[in-house]
């Protein structure tokens, strides 16, 4: 049984495309590309309002598949890291003046 996954060499070689992407990324790539709002809440703590808000103003994408709005979950990391970064002291956004 185990020569059958190893081989005769006695290496395990990786041969579908799926198991190459998921070795070369780790288990980033075995996270889920799109996501319904539960798991996008659940994700990044988002209301549910938000999300369809960001949505509708293009920030994040979504597709309606069979019915049901799913998320791709690498625009919502994109959207936020593009937002300004906070003092954690004073909360205020990093290089913006004191009002």
């Amino acid at each position: 049984m185990v020569d059958d996954i190893a081989g005769a060499g006695g290496s395990a070689e990786i041969s579908s495309p799926i198991e190459r992407r998921a070795t070369r990324e780790g288990a980033r790539a075995m996270r889920p590309i799109w996501v319904d709002h539960h798991q996008v809440k659940a994700m990044f703590a988002l209301s549910r309002s938000t999300i369809y808000r960001l949505t509708e103003a293009g920030k994040i994408k979504a597709k309606k598949v069979s019915g049901r709005a799913l998320w791709l979950v690498e625009s919502i990391e994109d959207f936020i890291e593009s937002q300004p970064e906070l003092n954690a002291r004073t909360g205020l956004k990093a290089n913006s003046p004191n009002k």
